[in-house]
């Protein structure tokens, strides 16, 4: 999960040092990047969002087909599966 940036609530664009203020290390969105005149930091780099897993929908039928049987058996309560 790629974190937010430091100065607003938009997805951070790097990991960078912000040289303004004594090269501290911060995680900034693309704009604030820029107009911060930020650089990447030693081993930093551009984030990026990983592509979200993909799940094997044969086992979420087979989920799906046992958390509907239980609650036509009138189990309460949420299903646990591990």
């Amino acid at each position: 999960m790629v974190p937010p940036c430091s100065f607003c609530s938009r997805q951070a664009y790097a990991d960078a040092v912000l040289p303004n203020l004594g090269s501290i290390q911060v995680y900034v969105c693309k704009s604030h990047f820029i107009s911060e005149k930020c650089s990447f930091r030693e081993g930093g780099a551009e984030l990026i969002m990983a592509e979200a897993p993909t799940f094997n929908t044969e086992a979420d039928e087979l989920l799906q087909d046992f958390e509907s049987f239980l609650r036509e058996e009138g189990a309460d309560g949420d299903v646990i599966v591990q």
